[in-house]
């Protein structure tokens, strides 16, 4: 698999990045450090890429933590586009029958559909 970071092209795989980047980061097991060792003893492109994330992870860790300004939340959302309220459920208009003295209706399908009570019942609604 071909990947492409800051311009330069590499052949590494997804588990050498992946090691690589564990490294950069401290999270690296004896045994993921051994495989590392190994794969950069006998890759260059792996030193390079090495060399490269770990010049990247530096120039990130340079630059100074600034507080963001306070109405920067608001700004944020206010720039949303805010969904369409949809009308709070009721009961109105819908229908229902009478079936030996009891009202029944259906209000839902799928799994709300599968289950009927009856006199405090449940009995499955699939007879």
């Amino acid at each position: 698999m071909e990947f492409t970071f800051e311009g330069m092209q590499t052949m590494l795989d997804t588990r050498s990045l992946e090691l690589i980047n564990a490294e950069i980061d401290g999270e690296l097991t004896p045994d993921e450090r051994t495989e590392l060792e190994a794969l950069l003893a006998s890759s260059a492109e792996a030193r390079a890429m090495k060399a490269e994330l770990l010049n990247l992870s530096n120039v990130i860790e340079s630059v100074p933590e600034r507080e963001p300004p306070a109405d920067l939340t608001d700004r944020i959302l206010g720039q949303l586009k805010q969904p369409a309220r949809r009308p709070a459920f009721s009961l109105a208009g819908l229908l229902g029958f009478d079936l030996h003295g009891r009202t029944v209706g259906i209000i839902g399908t799928g799994k709300i559909g599968e289950v009927v009570v009856v006199g405090g019942v449940r009995r499955s609604a699939m007879i």
